[in-house]
């Protein structure tokens, strides 16, 4: 709880929101029990911000921001992928 308080007045409370919110959202389908579902939210999250990471830093944006949109197209790819 304190990493969560301690980004919501770094980062705002929209974009910190958002990051803890989007990986959840697309991790609840297609899950048939609670630890998948939070296996890969694990999942998501963490590749999400790290491909975030990297690509803030070779655009040079803001890592936040990136993170999140990069986050959120990951997330709607693999929903993609298990309505398949």
């Amino acid at each position: 709880t304190l990493l969560i308080t301690g980004a919501l007045m770094l980062v705002g409370p929209l974009l910190t929101t958002a990051l803890l919110v989007i990986p959840a959202l697309f991790a609840e389908k297609g899950s048939g029990n609670i630890s998948k579902y939070f296996s890969k939210t694990l999942i998501l999250g963490a590749v999400g911000t790290l491909i975030g990471l990297i690509v803030s830093l070779l655009l040079d944006l803001p890592p936040s921001y990136v993170a999140a949109v990069i986050m959120f197209i990951i997330s709607v790819f693999v929903a993609r992928l298990n309505s398949l």
